[in-house]
């Protein structure tokens, strides 16, 4: 492995710099193999994805700003994944660390690599915190989304998608036999969108859900009724579940 690259996966911001100072190219490959080239750029926001301590997002986004500055490209290296792709599947901490840099960089938030886009990587392995947040930034891709969110048994990044326009699919494609003991919560999520279904969509669903606990607060009087379904919306996740 090349120095700039051994520097990008410890995050060593000073030893990034002087590979940078040498000339060399901030969007150098990590290797020769057209499908498995990786950029400094992608190590930076992968590595230690799980470590969200307030030094190792110093240094992350220390070195993102080192590359960025030298002319790194925000999108890596076709055909692999972009950094923004990465972070979209990571923990929220981690990718509310670094959303917000890459896409002042210009990062392109439909962009679809290896058939899928960021709004897709967050669906099926991401949180609902990522799905909402990459939806507001203007992503478009949401029937694909919530089919890849039912597949994997992600819950509660149905709602989201759903909110924003995604349609319920015709048919829900259940995980492989072979992948089935990796998504546990796949029957539950079948089960919701099920129930959506045939409550006639998820506005309807959204609704009902909103006035069923509306009705259970009603039983104590000291609540006005007018504010009754507006301490429901903030109090719970309605249609979520």
């Amino acid at each position: 492995m090349a120095p700039i690259h051994e520097a990008a996966k410890r995050l060593d911001a000073v030893a990034l710099r002087r590979e940078l100072e040498r000339g060399v190219d901030p969007d150098m490959p990590e290797s020769t193999n057209f499908m498995d080239r990786i950029c400094p750029l992608y190590l930076v926001v992968g590595t230690n994805s799980r470590d969200s301590t307030p030094q190792t997002i110093g240094l992350r986004l220390a070195c993102i700003k080192i590359l960025l500055e030298a002319g790194a490209s925000v999108e890596g290296i076709p055909p692999r994944r972009s950094p923004l792709h990465v972070a979209a599947g990571n923990s929220e901490k981690h990718f509310e660390c670094v959303f917000d840099m890459l896409l002042a960089a210009g990062a392109d938030i439909n962009k679809v690599r290896s058939s899928l886009s960021a709004l897709c990587i967050a669906a099926e392995s991401g949180t609902a915190a990522t799905v909402a947040k990459i939806i507001s930034a203007g992503a478009m891709d949401f029937d694909r989304a919530l089919d890849l969110a039912i597949t994997n048994g992600k819950i509660r990044n149905c709602a989201p998608l759903m909110r924003a326009g995604a349609a319920i699919p015709a048919v829900i494609t259940a995980p492989p036999p072979h992948w089935q003991h990796m998504v546990p919560d796949f029957p539950q999520t079948r089960a919701y969108i099920e129930k959506i279904r045939a409550a006639g969509g998820y506005k309807a669903y959204e609704k009902a859900h909103r006035q069923r606990l509306a009705a259970i607060l009603s039983r104590f009087p000291a609540i006005p009724v007018e504010i009754l379904e507006r301490i429901v919306e903030f109090s719970w996740d309605i249609g979520g579940h």
